[in-house]
């Protein structure tokens, strides 16, 4: 979707107030839910912009890298059960 208003146009027709940013938005809400959702920004972020060509590639990358990681996971909480299960 393309913008079609220029934005000196824009800036020009904001209108003062006296509300501010925090009137319309709850920041720490905010806050909260991108620490939620974070590691999938992320992973958005890195396929944001590819080029349809290269899209296959990047989420195999992607996948790879999370399928790594859950490895490494699963064998630290295996390690942690069989250190309690030995004590």
């Amino acid at each position: 979707m393309k913008n079609t208003l220029d934005f000196d146009a824009f800036i020009a027709s904001l209108q003062p107030t006296n509300r501010t940013l925090g009137f319309y938005v709850d920041w720490e809400k905010c806050v909260a839910n991108v620490d939620k959702i974070k590691i999938s920004l992320n992973h958005l972020n890195f396929l944001i912009g590819t080029q349809e060509q290269q899209l296959q590639e990047k989420i195999s990358i992607l996948f790879m890298n999370i399928l790594r990681h859950l490895r490494y996971y699963l064998y630290c909480l295996l390690l942690e059960i069989l250190k309690k299960s030995n004590c």
